[in-house]
């Protein structure tokens, strides 16, 4: 999903390239009215890009779909990944002294793991 929309092949989203992605997104299942502030919410370090594990937090978080996926589903493996992304997004913001501005991976933690408690 992540490299159908990294054009430039650089492991990260540009504005330009999430721009040109909100097609694709939305026949993935989330519809973006407003792609510059979508992209500011999902970029939860504010670097200017969106990368892999931001885009991933998004993408679980809107449960987006992709038609050839083969049906990928978060087993509680996945969920580690993410627990473990979590623990070195918020060491990342202790260093810079204060959250990231998004703060929706607790929420997407917390949804996904009831499915496995």
């Amino acid at each position: 999903m992540f490299k159908r929309l990294d054009l430039a092949g650089d492991n990260r989203l540009s504005l330009e390239e999430f721009k040109q992605a909100v097609p694709a997104l939305t026949k993935w299942g989330v519809n973006i009215t407003d792609p510059e502030q979508a992209f500011k919410e999902i970029d939860a370090d504010g670097s200017g890009s969106v990368l892999f594990d931001e885009f991933c937090m998004f993408a679980v978080a809107n449960d987006l779909d992709v038609e050839d996926d083969n049906e990928f589903r978060m087993t509680p493996e996945d969920l580690e990944l993410l627990r473990n992304s979590k623990i070195l997004i918020d060491e990342q913001a202790n260093r810079h002294k204060g959250p990231l501005k998004d703060n929706k991976l607790n929420d997407v933690l917390s949804k996904k793991s009831k499915k496995y408690d």
